[in-house]
C-alpha cells in the first residue's frame, strides 16, 4: 500500500482526504497493491486530489513500514503550498480535502490531541498513527 502525503514546503502540514461515504478522515494517496509503487503513486494522487506530483515526487523520499503484515510506503512530497486548489477526479469517492497540522496528528490510539482540537478521535487516523509513532 502506498500512502502519499502532500506536505507544505516547511513540512508543517499534511493533506487529509475524507471518503465520500465513509466518515473517517485519513491522510492518503491510496495506491493499493500495485507492483511498482513509485510509478503508480502520482496517478493515484492525481486521481484523488487533482494535483500532479509526477514532477516533484522523489523516488527515494519515503518512509516504509510493515503494518499488519503489509508493506506500506509514505512518500513525502514537500513544496506544496496551502493555497493549492485540489479537485478530486473521482466521483463519489472523496468528500473533503483539507490541510491538517502535523503536530496535531495522533501518535497512538490513546492520543486525544485530534479529539480535543477537531472532534476526530485517534481511530479516525488509523493509517497515519504508525508513521507518527
Amino acid at each position: 500500500m502506498v500512502v502519499s502525503e502532500l506536505l507544505q514546503s516547511v513540512l508543517e502540514a499534511a493533506l487529509r482526504l475524507s471518503g465520500f461515504y465513509v466518515r473517517i478522515w485519513l491522510l492518503k494517496g491510496l495506491a493499493q497493491f500495485y507492483l511498482d509503487w513509485f510509478y503508480d503513486c502520482p496517478f493515484q494522487v492525481f486521481e484523488e486530489t487533482g494535483f500532479d506530483i509526477s514532477d516533484i515526487i522523489e523516488e527515494n523520499q519515503y518512509i516504509e513500514l510493515t503494518v499488519n503484515e503489509q508493506c506500506t510506503r509514505l512518500y513525502i512530497i514537500p513544496g506544496v503550498e496551502r493555497s493549492t486548489k485540489f479537485c478530486p477526479r473521482t466521483r463519489n469517492e472523496i468528500r473533503a480535502v483539507e490541510w491538517f497540522p502535523l503536530a496535531d496528528l495522533p501518535a497512538s490510539k490513546k492520543d486525544t490531541t485530534s479529539k480535543v482540537k477537531y472532534n476526530l478521535g485517534p481511530n479516525n487516523f488509523f493509517m497515519v498513527v504508525p508513521f507518527v509513532k
